[in-house]
């Protein structure tokens, strides 16, 4: 070995393994200053042809050398080694790497090959450092140089460098230098490896093994394109993980929402976490691009139609909304797949195995909760998450089911709208004064919430009715007669909140407005979970007429699409109205119930009467309710407002509610309506007007 050769390795036995990756790396590194002193002193002397045969003999003795030391580290993990073999680099193209990287590593090592390498800013370029290698004063010299630079060229910048620069990417960089391929903590990327320990999925995993089988017939050179769109939260991510478990692949999730700027920086950043794939072996999935304006979602399309799919063999694509990827894709097979909603049975399976963890209240029922609120398995997880943490501060034994409700609302992002009203108050059955035949009734409706996972999905009704799987219900009667406080008591009954929809709001003179305020309305609910009340619903309920001018053209285009909503609608509607004549009739085969409510009877008024003032209320022993009952024939709602009255005029006046306030109150309420009355209509207590 001659004196240069000599100088720049140690006297180690050739057959000696290397005892850390550093000897190894400052090995080959040795292995490129010995050709730059080669190159140099030929350049200096102006006679390459003398210095060739020395140069490339003393070269092939150093890799050589490397080389067998390396094969006698067998047990040891070399990353550049690794990269070398991973990536089937010629030793042309690991020479031109090991230069790049010392460049960055180490460049004052470079200074005294700057004649050779681009002046003092080491400006150098890929010609020359092809004739570096190839040992050539000309670039002209070297037969078919042309072809070589430009493999070179694609090869490396797709692999090692940086967009259009002569710099190494930063991931393969710190992989060579600190000997990881696993060193990749960039932002807007995680990766999963596979799990020593295989966890099946609680649902969806015949699903999971269904896109196994699929990639493994391709098992050619064919890439296999999966675009899985659904909406947010339903599970489409852990489906990937889950995908990539069965076939024995690790993971790179690429969230795009993090690149909205389509600039060097971002390429290069995107590229690095290809390699990184590449490394690992790994598969890739591309998330976050659903905001993207046209221009930039079609330019990481392309990116990941033509430049991921170069890095792994399946690309998965995720998104909420669904759009085109097949058109631009031939260069294999591309799937798309909607991940649909949880069906109740799902449902119930993500809610029954959350559950399991936490320390729920007996009173708790897995199958009112599922069908209460048909979430995605993250709104479940997170609600059930929430409510551990409220146990916690709270320091109760258990979780409730107003926890479980209160945090169940707290996942929903997207509230109903500015056109619905949240109602508060909720009254229970002891305050809802109705006949028993209304009262089951609305009972029966209630059950059909709480037991809609059963009659769907265990007994089969799931395959007959395919949509409407929602409840309606329309209350009619007079004003006053409990219809909307018989909607707070289904919505206390199944523990949701309830919206009236403000028909102000909703109700547009301007064509098409309507409809989409409306649309606005139960996309709103069906993402918050909540009951829809509307309030004097022939207001926008009537009746379809005949098309005579185009205001009755569009006013039955309303009523249709209205009509279309509630069908595809699976939550609760509640409509109230006091004319069910002028409902249009083809709603009725579109609600699941109709309550009619009427005027209570003397044993009903009496029964609203007691009820209606509060236990702590002072109520005095000459209060007849007996009379009050029988004489006059008032609606609940009358009836609230004369116990309200008077119980202010009894508190401005006296200790407690007497007869005389009542029967002013009464009275009141009797001319606020137009009649007239006279202190006969008021029979034995005619005198205390």
């Amino acid at each position: 070995m001659n004196k240069i050769l000599k100088n720049f390795f140690s006297k180690k036995m050739i057959f000696e393994s290397y005892e850390s990756y550093k000897d190894y790396l400052i090995d080959e590194m040795n292995v490129v200053f010995l050709t730059l002193d080669y190159y140099l002193e030929a350049d200096k002397k102006k006679n390459f042809e003398n210095f060739k045969n020395d140069a490339l003999n003393a070269i092939a003795k150093a890799n050589f050398y490397v080389k067998s030391r390396l094969e006698c580290s067998k047990e040891d993990f070399f990353a550049g080694k690794y990269i070398k073999e991973t990536f089937i680099f010629s030793d042309l193209e690991w020479f031109c790497l090991m230069v790049v990287l010392i460049k960055r590593f180490s460049p004052l090592n470079l200074k005294k090959y700057s004649d050779i390498l681009g002046g003092d800013s080491f400006d150098f370029t890929y010609e020359d450092l092809i004739k570096i290698y190839f040992f050539k004063k000309e670039i002209y010299d070297i037969e078919n140089f042309y072809d070589i630079m430009v493999c070179l060229k694609e090869k490396l910048s797709s692999l090692c460098f940086k967009e259009g620069e002569l710099e190494i990417d930063d991931y393969i960089f710190k992989s060579i230098v600190g000997n990881s391929i696993d060193n990749f903590d960039k932002k807007n990327f995680s990766y999963f490896k596979v799990p020593e320990v295989e966890k099946k999925l609680i649902i969806r995993e015949d699903l999971a093994r269904r896109f196994a089988d699929f990639s493994n017939d391709f098992s050619g050179n064919e890439n296999i394109l999966y675009f899985l769109y659904g909406e947010k939260g339903i599970g489409k991510k852990t489906l990937a993980k889950r995908i990539c478990e069965i076939l024995k692949k690790g993971l790179l999730e690429v969230n795009l929402a993090g690149f909205k700027d389509m600039n060097k920086d971002n390429y290069n950043n995107l590229m690095s976490a290809m390699r990184f794939a590449l490394c690992n072996k790994f598969y890739i999935s591309f998330c976050g691009c659903d905001k993207f304006e046209k221009e930039v979602l079609d330019y990481y399309k392309s990116f990941i139609l033509n430049v991921a799919t170069k890095y792994s063999k399946i690309v998965f694509v995720i998104s909420e909304n669904k759009f085109d990827l097949k058109e631009s894709f031939s260069c294999g097979k591309c799937l798309s797949v909607e991940v649909e909603d949880l069906s109740l049975e799902e449902s119930f399976k993500i809610w029954e195995n959350a559950f399991s963890n936490l320390n729920i209240d007996k009173t708790v029922d897995v199958n009112e909760i599922s069908n209460k609120f048909e979430f995605t398995p993250l709104q479940i997880i997170n609600t059930c998450v929430d409510a551990e943490n409220i146990r916690a501060w709270k320091k109760t034994d258990t979780i409730s089911k107003e926890i479980i409700c209160k945090c169940a609302y707290e996942q929903v992002a997207d509230r109903i709208s500015d056109k619905a009203i949240l109602i508060k108050k909720k009254h229970t059955w002891d305050e809802l004064v109705l006949p028993e035949e209304q009262k089951k009734l609305i009972i029966r409706a209630c059950n059909q919430i709480k037991y809609k996972n059963i009659v769907y999905d265990k007994w089969g009704m799931d395959k007959k009715v395919l949509y409407g799987r929602g409840l309606s219900m329309l209350f009619s009667g007079p004003s006053g007669t409990g219809k909307t406080m018989a909607a707070q008591v289904v919505a206390n009954e199944l523990g949701l909140e309830i919206y009236r929809v403000d028909l102000s709001k909703v109700v547009s003179k301007y064509i098409g407005e309507t409809e989409k305020n409306l649309g606005e309305i139960f996309e709103s609910a069906k993402k918050s979970n909540v009951i829809l009340l509307f309030d004097e619903t022939d207001a926008i309920f009537g009746k379809r007429t005949e098309v005579k001018d185009s205001h009755d053209k569009n006013a039955n285009v309303e009523t249709s699409y209205l009509l279309q909503k509630m069908e595809e609608y699976n939550g609760v509607t509640i409509m109230t109205t006091n004319f069910i004549g002028n409902i249009d009739k083809a709603f009725f085969r579109r609600i699941n119930y109709v309550v009619h409510f009427t005027l209570p009877d003397a044993k009903l008024r009496k029964e609203i009467w007691q009820k209606m003032y509060p236990k702590e209320t002072p109520i005095s022993e000459d209060v007849d309710f007996d009379f009050l009952a029988r004489h006059f024939e008032v609606s609940g709602g009358s009836i609230k407002n004369i116990v309200i009255t008077s119980s202010f005029i009894a508190a401005s006046e006296s200790n407690e509610v007497k007869m005389e306030h009542i029967i002013k109150s009464l009275e009141y309420e009797i001319k606020k309506q137009g009649k007239i009355v006279s202190k006969s209509d008021f029979g034995e207590y005619g005198y205390l007007l």
